[in-house]
């Protein structure tokens, strides 16, 4: 069998017969400046810092902010970026570097900075120096390291400002002054601290004067409506300038029960959780818990009633005793059952987990081609010595490299999964691979051997949906329709019936391919799909304005910039004009956003 051969400006295609030959410009379109910050906050105190910042800002364009976790970093720059933003006419773009990583934050600034292609032939711009031109653009960026390089952002009318928990220069925030610190106080006790001046300083000295540290111990105290500042101060212990020291006070004050869902909340990873998630952690009902946590502000509610909890809270709830070992096993597994709906955490989760659970999480996303998760499969897979996970793991790894278009990479892992054994999703991918560079026949043989071999229904499934597309032969979508509809598998089967659509719709039975469109969204309900229904109407004489309107529809809820922009596309050809310059605007602004968050 001959190698394949991939020509190095390849791109991959959208697998279905959606018909993009109708391009068009839409007329002036208006440019809006994105905006990607968070509320603008309240500062208590740092006026004196917030002065050295905007000054050195001004004078150089860049704005740096340094100090340990919680002192008030993050309020400080956002407050800053809020205060100057309308200096900045393209727009202030912000990323958690933390979370996301400079290489990662860079490709999501070009592509807010880009307006979305209406030429699908035009070749996308991949670095800041090809969008910033002449424009004036503010760049928030939290958690910088020491490594990375911020020199790119230094040009003529941008901006940068950035916090760090290193010490690389700029603005140090320690602990607060007396005053600030008594700002805060009085924010959330009032006059109580005009009562008792001596103890209220005392009060934010036992705290470390720590931003923090003084809100939660605040918070505590306005539940203590009939105590003095003295009696609350003789409860926090004496040993001061320890952050820790502040949140012991109100530990100490918390029930068992509820002390207990502190204390495992420290084996947390997530960003934000939901309550079944906190269930799993305790081992049972802890509702009552989550809502005093809350109240002390030792919890915090996030969107769609979820809970989220501040990093330096996580890390002293983890110093705390007893520990419960088996508390992270339970939160594991309960990301394992629910990785289809909770995904970033059920990624998050495999970077934590054991070698086995690291597998099991893994298994379960494959779906999200993530060549980080498969990755860490991989080297869990080598850790325990278990050969045939380890090439089913290089496979899905393969299946992740090929997604990106990375097939040197992707070729690789087939390979070395197939030195180790006959893995039938190697065998699959490889056979892409050749599909993907022409080689129909060598990519046919590959999925052949895949039936000849006794492979899971799974398995045989994605086979006979490859030998669809390879042969262009309706008995392989039908029989991979068979083994989805007993097997259960929504999507596959979904796309075994858009597959027998598509073969329909290529020989004129309009009829027909409507037919199996319809079958395939009843099954599973994918954007594309809708486009290809639409466009089978047309093609049969009816109007396929409803399914490109649902399809845009449905972009929008996903987010997915690039199948709204073809469902606007589609529009115009098909004359709706109007709807299809409304649409496009809307993709515009999801092109203007700094997250990339198209599946």
């Amino acid at each position: 069998m001959s190698e394949p051969q991939y020509s190095a400006t390849f791109v991959l295609v959208r697998e279905y017969p959606v018909d993009m030959v109708n391009r068009f410009r839409l007329p002036s379109l208006v440019r809006r400046p994105p905006l990607r910050l968070g509320p603008d906050p309240v500062v208590h105190g740092r006026v004196k810092e917030l002065a050295v910042l905007r000054e050195v800002m001004e004078q150089t364009g860049m704005a740096l902010v340094s100090g340990p976790p919680g002192i008030g970093k993050t309020t400080l720059a956002t407050r800053l970026a809020h205060e100057v933003a309308d200096r900045f006419l393209d727009g202030v773009l912000s990323a958690d570097l933390a979370k996301t990583g400079m290489d990662n934050a860079l490709a999501r600034f070009v592509r807010a900075l880009s307006r979305p292609s209406l030429d699908n032939e035009a070749e996308p711009p991949s670095h800041l120096d090809e969008v910033l031109d002449d424009r004036r653009v503010l760049f928030v960026l939290y958690n910088v390291r020491e490594d990375d390089d911020l020199t790119v952002f230094q040009r003529e009318g941008t901006a940068v400002i950035a916090t760090s928990h290193e010490r690389l220069g700029g603005v140090f925030l320690g602990p607060m002054s007396v005053e600030d610190s008594l700002t805060l106080l009085r924010a959330h006790l009032g006059s109580r601290i005009d009562e008792e001046p001596a103890q209220a300083r005392a009060f934010v000295e036992a705290c470390g004067r720590h931003p923090l540290a003084l809100i939660v111990a605040a918070r505590f105290a306005r539940m203590r409506t009939t105590a003095t500042l003295a009696t609350l101060v003789g409860e926090i212990p004496a040993e001061r300038g320890k952050v820790h020291r502040a949140f012991d006070w109100v530990y100490q004050q918390l029930t068992p029960a509820d002390a207990r869902v502190f204390r495992l909340l420290g084996d947390g990873f997530e960003h934000d959780f939901s309550i079944d998630a906190l269930n799993a952690l305790a081992g049972g009902d802890v509702r009552p818990s989550r809502n005093r946590l809350l109240s002390l502000h030792l919890l915090e509610n996030a969107p769609d009633d979820r809970i989220a909890m501040h990093g330096l809270l996580r890390e002293y709830a983890r110093t705390l005793e007893p520990r419960e070992p088996e508390a992270l096993g339970r939160l594991l597994d309960h990301y394992e059952a629910v990785a289809d709906t909770e995904t970033s955490n059920a990624i998050a989760a495999v970077f934590v987990a054991d070698d086995r659970r690291r597998l099991a999480l893994a298994s379960r996303l494959v779906d999200e081609m993530s060549v980080e998760v498969q990755t860490a499969a991989v080297e869990a897979a080598r850790s325990l010595g278990d050969r045939p996970a380890e090439a089913l793991a290089l496979a899905h790894l393969g299946h992740a490299y090929f997604e990106r278009g990375l097939f040197d990479e992707a070729e690789g892992c087939h390979v070395d999964a197939l030195e180790i054994r006959r893995e039938p999703r190697a065998l699959t991918g490889l056979g892409n691979l050749y599909l993907a560079s022409g080689s129909v026949r060598e990519a046919t043989a590959l999925f052949e051997e895949v039936l000849a071999a006794r492979v899971s229904d799974g398995d045989e499934a994605r086979a006979c949906l490859s030998l669809g597309r390879a042969t262009g032969e309706m008995r392989w979508y039908e029989r991979a329709r068979d083994i989805c509809a007993r097997i259960g598998d929504a999507k596959r089967l979904g796309r075994a019936w858009n597959g027998m659509g598509n073969l329909h719709q290529q020989a004129g039975r309009y009829a027909e391919a409507i037919s199996c469109y319809t079958s395939a969204l009843e099954s599973f309900v994918d954007g594309l799909w809708l486009l290809n229904t639409g466009q089978a109407h047309e093609a049969s004489g009816s109007s396929p304005f409803s399914w490109y309107d649902r399809a845009a529809e449905h972009a929008v809820r996903v987010q997915d910039k690039e199948l709204l922009a073809d469902a606007a596309r589609l529009l115009h050809s098909s004359g709706f004009v109007s709807e299809a310059e409304r649409r496009m605007r809307q993709a515009e602004k999801l092109y203007l956003t700094a997250e990339d968050e198209s599946p």
